[in-house]
């Protein structure tokens, strides 16, 4: 007998290029395998990556649940070829593998099958010579034939040819289990869903509704937050994050049309930046379409939660995750619409931010005693070279200039480190104090210094010089400890401080590129998912 098909089900990602297809995790796959051998044709949509997406068998399509983007080609494949690179295998169209598998299935010596009406195209199948000689011999002993595919299905030659051509593509029988296959994500409810809103050039980093570039890095941090809770915390809450793409009530083919018409017939790309990244920010600030966006935001929010809500199956917490300008319209929300928002934010996580910028211009006046009803937790993420981002302590109270931000545990962007840096983290910024030195890899001011073993004059020279430097660090810091003492507890969040910094290495030039690039660094940023997910576990075991 033959061994069993192994089918894979596979999505489209660039309808595009038809080259894309990608593998479903093995829980998903399995789940339409189970749905396609009940009813191949089935109407009734299945849903899949955690319910994020619904797969619809009739159409062979799926689509997104929580934002809108055009239907993904799905397919079952059992039959796949490679182009040259072994490694990677896309799926024959379902027609062409039944044809093959139906050969397959019959065939007990070498074939040839024909994927053409011409004959052009075809597929070579040659059994293994072990396998003949096996036949061979236990036919001569029992009079009877073996089975024919006793080994698998990549031992056989199968390779597929064009008469035109010299060029083959290998072959291969089932989709065999990848690496990762079971340390993906498997359906189960979510305990925490972040909701995150993009920022400024949303139109031109997605230039269409195929590949929305926020929905790319809602998917990365997904996965960054769920690999961590497994590796570093151990935690089963599951982590979901939803992006509303809210830039679509901007940039219509109206925008679009008269953009085109008023645009100067030269120096395309900076006026390309001009129409589809800095109009975001002048269409916020004008009245009226300030409120527009506002607006479609706040549809969105309640309409994720409405579906996520009916569809998760367990309570779980929100936090809100705004990027650039989609901070300072989260911050609108929350300060004048709260009250149309029907559930509590438990975070609200400000990643490169301009908020400050925003209030200053406006000549909106906050202070220390400002907070989020609602909203109890609020954090503002940078990196020291971002030029949109800004500090929002010393917006609250100016004595905060004078006081550094908190610098996140740096992991160097390697999961390889301990999660009790982040313990640590919230321990020293809640007790503000000359903790904050000590739990970092610094002294408790007062200790005693290291002893001096001098070997030489040059040895005690530099001993002297290292631990002067050591002394004026001490009293630097002392000095920063004595002004954090003085100044205000904001009450944004129960640490009382809300200015976080990404650590980077001191000799990292701040140049354009290297500045244009750390404002979109965050999606990457090991450092930055970690403290995040150290914050959703301390909400959770806070209510």
């Amino acid at each position: 007998m033959k061994l069993a098909l192994q089918s894979r089900w596979m999505i489209l990602s660039n309808p595009r290029d038809e080259l894309s297809w990608e593998p479903l995790n093995i829980y998903d796959s399995d789940k339409l395998e189970a749905a396609y051998l009940t009813d191949p044709l089935s109407e009734i949509p299945i849903t899949i990556q955690n319910g994020r997406v619904e797969v619809t068998l009739s159409m062979r399509e799926a689509s997104t649940i929580y934002w809108e983007t055009n239907n993904r080609r799905v397919i079952r494949g059992t039959w796949f070829y490679s182009e040259g690179d072994k490694s990677k295998f896309y799926p024959y169209p379902e027609i062409e593998a039944d044809l093959l598998e139906g050969w397959f299935q019959t065939i007990d010596t070498d074939v040839e099958i024909p994927l053409s009406e011409d004959g052009n195209r075809y597929v070579s199948i040659k059994i293994p010579q072990p396998e003949k000689e096996k036949e061979k011999s236990t036919t001569d002993k029992n009079n009877e034939v073996p089975p024919v595919d006793s080994t698998p299905s990549t031992a056989w030659l199968m390779k597929e040819h064009s008469r035109n051509s010299k060029k083959t593509k290998v072959v291969m029988r089932s989709f065999p289990y990848l690496k990762n296959d079971f340390e993906g994500e498997h359906e189960c409810p979510a305990s925490h869903l972040i909701i995150l809103v993009h920022g400024i050039g949303e139109a031109r980093w997605s230039p269409d509704a195929m590949t929305l570039n926020t929905v790319e890095n809602a998917n990365n941090l997904r996965n960054d937050l769920n690999t961590a809770r497994i590796q570093q915390f151990g935690s089963k809450e599951r982590v979901e994050v939803l992006t509303v793409p809210w830039y679509t009530s901007i940039h219509n083919k109206e925008l679009k049309l008269k953009l085109q018409s008023i645009t100067l017939p030269n120096i395309d790309t900076i006026r390309s930046l001009a129409n589809e990244v800095i109009i975001d920010v002048m269409f916020f600030m004008s009245p009226v379409h300030h409120e527009a966006i506002l607006e479609e935001v706040i549809a969105r929010l309640n309409n994720i939660y409405a579906l996520f809500s009916q569809r998760n199956g367990k309570e779980f917490t929100i936090s809100f995750l705004g990027h650039s300008l989609g901070s300072v319209i989260l911050f609108d929300i929350l300060q004048r619409h709260r009250s149309r928002l029907p559930f509590l934010v438990s975070n609200f996580f400000l990643i490169g931010s301009p908020i400050s910028l925003f209030l200053t211009a406006r000549g909106d006046q906050i202070d220390s005693e400002f907070a989020f009803d609602g909203c109890p937790n609020v954090f503002n993420i940078f990196h020291p070279y971002d030029p949109v981002s800004y500090r929002l302590e010393p917006l609250l109270d100016i004595a905060y200039s004078e006081i550094d931000p908190v610098k996140l545990p740096t992991g160097q962007s390697s999961w390889k480190f301990s999660t009790a840096e982040f313990k640590k983290l919230s321990e020293s910024v809640l007790q503000f104090g000359s903790m904050i030195g000590s739990k970092f890899g610094g002294r408790f001011f007062g200790g005693k210094s290291e002893p001096l073993l001098i070997t030489s004059e040059k040895d005690a020279r530099e001993k002297a010089e290292r631990e002067r430097e050591r002394v004026d660090r001490e009293s630097v810091e002392k000095e920063k400890d004595d002004k954090l003492h003085k100044v205000p507890r904001l009450r944004l969040n129960s640490s009382g401080r809300v200015d976080y910094s990404l650590q980077v290495e001191s000799n990292i030039a701040s140049s354009y590129w290297t500045s244009m690039n750390s404002h979109s660094s965050y999606w990457t940023s090991s450092d930055t998912t970690l403290f995040i997910l150290s914050q959703l576990i301390k909400s959770s075991e806070c209510e």
